[in-house]
């Protein structure tokens, strides 16, 4: 019988990857993968672990930036005159309750 980190790399290997070529959310994919997908309960504490290690990863994510006061002038102002949003052509307006919400 293999052992549970047997068993993940030879996933790892089903889907091309190894631990040496993937990134660090690849792994924990794969293992999130394994571990509750495949209903594989003898990896729930290495998936606990991972989870744990990546926990300040995932808490950044809802962070956002303190507001400057050029950055509100802008948004106020994208009703009438729009803003640059990255990737597009032109300047862009926002509806007015999206303003007030941000």
């Amino acid at each position: 019988d293999d052992l549970p980190h047997e068993r993940f790399q030879a996933e790892l290997r089903q889907v091309g990857m190894s631990f040496s070529t993937a990134g660090p959310y690849e792994k924990l994919l794969a293992l999130i993968t394994t571990a509750v997908a495949h209903k594989q309960n003898d990896l729930y504490h290495d998936l606990q672990v991972a989870l744990r290690k990546h926990k300040p990863d995932f808490l950044n994510l809802l962070k956002n930036p303190p507001k400057s006061a050029t950055d509100k002038q802008k948004i106020k102002k994208a009703s009438t005159d729009g803003i640059v949003v990255q990737g597009e052509p032109r300047p862009r307006r926002l509806p007015i309750d999206f303003i007030e919400e941000a």
